[in-house]
């Protein structure tokens, strides 16, 4: 039987193709390791901090020595700079039932259609709790950066049209400090 460890690959980092301020969670692996596909959904970890998990698919694969080219978001997410090594492991791919996310207030209305245009923007990428991600929302033709605070079933998960999102109210204006803010957070 082999140990899940043995399915870990370390992987430097390479700058992405794509390297705007959106969410573009497709990466290129160079590797001569035979345990990537095409479409595999993957568990991208920073080995310094086993906190800092965000998932991508798998967009192309060249043979290489290891290599993973990937965008700004995510190597924030992780963060990681050019050159660092991460953890890759390839995740079983499972549906968000329920995906928790932080809105700036700000852009809170029920005048514009601001979870159908996340949804949207968010259909068919893997997310995982504590990831930032910057969303271009057509009704308010700005992008916004969202949290995902948490998601059931917990770990990388993919949005689908079944995923229910949820955005917490939150009230903190009876919060006094930034550290019973960030404990407030935690729950989520």
């Amino acid at each position: 039987m082999q140990n899940k460890k043995d399915n870990i690959v370390k992987f430097t980092i390479n700058k992405g193709n794509n390297d705007l301020n959106y969410y573009k969670v497709e990466v290129t692996l160079k590797t001569r390791s035979m345990d990537f596909y095409l479409g595999d959904v993957l568990k991208l970890q920073n080995p310094q901090d086993n906190n800092r998990i965000c998932g991508a698919i798998v967009e192309n694969i060249h043979r290489g020595n290891e290599k993973i080219s990937v965008d700004g978001c995510l190597r924030d997410n992780l963060n990681v700079s050019l050159g660092d090594i991460i953890n890759v492991e390839v995740e079983p791919r499972k549906n968000a039932r329920v995906v928790e996310l932080l809105i700036p207030i700000e852009h809170i209305n029920s005048e514009n259609n601001l979870m159908d245009d996340i949804k949207v923007r968010l259909m068919r990428k893997p997310v995982h709790s504590g990831n930032k991600i910057p969303v271009p929302i057509t009704c308010l033709n700005e992008i916004i950066n969202i949290l995902i605070l948490k998601t059931e079933p917990v770990g990388v998960v993919i949005v689908s049209d079944s995923t229910e999102l949820k955005c917490p109210l939150m009230n903190i204006e009876n919060l006094e400090s930034i550290e019973e803010i960030l404990e407030y957070l935690k729950n989520y």
